[in-house]
């Protein structure tokens, strides 16, 4: 089958693209881009790629800089890290770990992300209590199958000590760095 067009899409801002064509000029005068998706072909799938078939039947792979995808019960899954209302707090969708975030952080609340049977929890000693604000521009209600906005969610807790706002990311891995005492 052949591929009318591959993608490079960047997390830093989803609306930025860019195009790599793979397009022989003889056998093809359209501009691959030009041609509507009809459906995302959800068996070709992978961690960081969507195949989307095309009206004309050719193929066209979005590659993404990040996993959009995880694997559970023998098949990709589309990830969704939007939060969602649980008990006293936040937790993301559908994803192969959970992150809990209190509705109010202070040093009796811990964050938790919990990937199968392992987990890990913190909290910020001597913090002031500081609300969850959750960003919701990351979210785009477009109707391009391609977005994967859903993929990345944002949330802060300000002033949790005097000047100090804590931002945490979901995005679809974890990471954590810890740099030794100087």
């Amino acid at each position: 089958m052949k591929a009318s067009a591959v993608e490079m899409v960047s997390s830093e801002n989803s609306s930025s693209e860019t195009k790599v064509q793979k397009v022989n000029q003889s056998d093809n005068k359209i501009d691959p881009s030009l041609i509507p998706v009809s459906f995302e072909d959800v068996e070709k799938r992978t961690a960081t790629e969507k195949h989307f078939r095309k009206v004309d039947g050719t193929y066209e792979a979005v590659i993404y800089d990040h996993a959009v995808n995880y694997y559970e019960d023998g098949k990709w899954k589309e990830i969704d890290n939007t939060l969602k209302d649980s008990e006293q707090g936040f937790e993301n969708t559908s994803n192969n770990f959970k992150v809990h975030l209190p509705n109010k952080l202070d040093d009796n609340k811990s964050i938790s992300v919990k990937y199968g049977q392992y987990q890990i929890s913190w909290n910020i000693n001597n913090s002031n209590q500081s609300d969850i604000n959750v960003i919701s521009s990351l979210e785009d209600n477009s109707k391009d199958m391609k977005n994967v906005s859903k993929s990345i969610q944002k949330v802060t807790y300000e002033n949790i000590f005097e000047n100090v706002n804590v931002e945490y990311y979901i995005v679809c891995k974890c990471q954590y760095f810890f740099d030794p005492p100087r």
